[in-house]
C-alpha cells in the first residue's frame, strides 16, 4: 500500500496543514492546527503512532520518498527560486506574476511584471535634491538598462525633451557624446542583457518665472531596440520661489501668512519678512543688529548702501529719493535690480551703494529709501 502525504505549514504564525491519502485516491483527507512552541523555525517533520480512531498504532515504511518539499528555516527568511522557460517566441513581450496561497486555500498575486525575448532598452530618471529654487540650478540622473535577454547593437540617442522654464546648461556621461545643446547624447557600444551603461548628468538652469510643477521628458532610440514601451520617461520636477524656500527654512511653511507673511515683523524690530530676506538678516525672530542698509554723504550727495542677495531673484530692490519725506509716491527712482544684473560673481550677496543726484547744499531737504517688492 502506497500513502501520500502533504504537509503545509505556515512557521511565521505556527500553523500547518497536513494531509493524507492512498496513492489511489485523489482527494487528500487534512487536519490542521497550531504548531507548539513560540519560535519559527521548522527544522523537522515527523510522523507519530496514530490512527484515524485516536488510538497507537505503527506506521511502517519500506521506503519514505519526500517529494515536492521547500526548504525547510525560519518563516520569515526569503528562499530563492528558479525556473527555465522554454519554447518562447523571439522579440516578444511576454507577462508573468507570482502567486502565493495560504493554508486556507486563499490566492494572492504579485504585480504583473514583463520580460522581453529580444533587446529591450529602458530609461529611468532621477530628480536631485527637491524642490528646486526657481533662478538657481538642477540635476537630473539618467540610466539607460537592457531589460531583455538579448544584447544591444548600433548607435543610441538619448533626446532629452526640456519644457519652459529648464534650459540645459551639461550634459555628460562616460563614453557618451554630447552635442552642442546639451539635450542629446549617443554611444555604439553594445549592452549586454541585464546591464546598464554607465549614468548620464543633465544640469539645468530653473528660470525665476518657472512654473511650480515641471516635467521634462527624455527618450532613446537606436541600438536594435525591440520593444518602446520603456523608451520614454517624464520626471515631475517641483520649484518653489527663492522667498518661499526661505521662508520654508525660517518658518516651517510656505504660506504667505501668519507670522511668516511678507509683512510681518516678527521680531518686534519693526523690519519686515521680506526686507529681512532681501537683505540676508538671519536674525528673524529677535531683533536685527546688523545687515540693514546705511545712509552717509559723499561729496555733498546722500549715498545708501545695502546687500543684494544673489539668490533673491523673485524681488526687486528699488533706491529713491524725494524732497518731501511724505512724497515717496512721487518719488525719484535713482537705481532698480530690474534694470541692473547682479554683479557679485559667484558670491552669494553684493554691496550696492546708490548715491543721489541733488546735491545736499542745494535744498533744505532730501531723503533716500530702499523698497523692497515682489512684481
Amino acid at each position: 500500500t502506497i500513502l501520500d502525504f502533504q504537509v503545509d505549514f505556515d512557521a511565521l504564525n505556527r500553523r500547518y496543514v497536513v494531509g493524507a491519502k492512498f496513492r489511489a485516491d485523489s482527494v487528500f483527507t487534512r487536519i490542521s492546527g497550531t504548531m507548539s512552541g513560540t519560535g519559527t523555525n521548522v527544522t523537522h517533520i515527523g510522523f507519530a503512532n496514530w490512527n484515524n480512531a485516536g488510538a497507537f498504532q505503527d506506521v511502517m515504511f519500506d521506503s519514505l520518498e519526500v517529494r515536492s518539499s521547500s526548504p525547510m528555516g525560519a518563516g520569515n527568511s526569503p528562499v530563492s527560486v528558479s525556473n527555465t522557460l522554454s519554447g518562447l517566441s523571439g522579440n516578444t513581450l511576454y507577462n508573468y506574476r507570482v502567486a502565493a496561497m495560504n493554508l486556507d486555500g486563499g490566492t494572492s498575486s504579485g504585480a504583473n511584471t514583463t520580460f522581453f525575448t529580444g533587446t529591450d532598452l529602458a530609461i529611468t530618471s532621477s530628480v536631485a535634491g527637491g524642490p528646486w529654487i526657481r533662478g538657481a540650478a538642477g540635476q537630473i540622473i539618467l540610466t539607460v538598462s537592457n531589460a531583455g535577454s538579448a544584447a544591444s547593437s548600433g548607435a543610441l540617442t538619448v533626446t532629452a525633451n526640456l519644457p519652459a522654464g529648464l534650459t540645459a546648461t551639461g550634459m555628460s556621461g562616460t563614453g557618451w557624446t554630447t552635442n552642442s545643446s546639451a539635450t542629446n547624447c549617443t554611444r555604439s557600444d553594445s549592452l549586454g542583457a541585464g546591464s546598464n551603461h554607465p549614468v548620464i548628468t543633465l544640469n539645468v538652469a530653473v528660470a525665476s518665472n518657472a512654473a511650480s510643477i515641471l516635467q521634462p521628458t527624455f527618450t532613446i532610440s537606436g541600438a536594435g531596440d525591440g520593444y518602446a514601451g520603456n523608451n520614454t520617461v517624464t520626471s515631475t520636477v517641483t520649484t518653489l520661489s527663492p522667498v518661499d524656500s526661505w521662508r520654508a527654512q525660517y518658518f516651517g511653511s510656505t504660506n504667505n501668512s501668519g507670522i511668516g507673511a511678507d509683512t510681518n515683523a516678527p521680531a518686534g524690530d519693526g523690519i519686515a519678512n521680506l526686507a529681512k530676506y532681501a537683505l540676508g538678516i538671519t536674525n528673524i525672530l529677535t531683533p536685527a543688529t546688523k545687515g540693514l542698509p546705511e545712509m552717509k554723504v559723499t561729496n555733498s550727495r546722500l549715498a545708501l548702501t545695502f546687500n543684494r542677495q544673489k539668490s533673491a531673484t523673485d524681488i526687486v530692490y528699488e533706491v529713491q529719493a524725494t524732497g518731501d519725506l511724505f512724497g515717496f509716491s512721487n518719488a525719484t527712482v535713482l537705481w532698480s535690480s530690474a534694470s541692473n544684473a547682479y554683479g557679485g560673481g559667484t558670491n552669494s550677496s553684493q554691496a550696492v551703494t546708490v548715491q543721489d543726484t541733488v546735491n545736499s547744499a542745494s535744498t533744505n531737504r532730501r531723503f533716500m529709501r530702499l523698497q523692497i517688492s515682489r512684481p
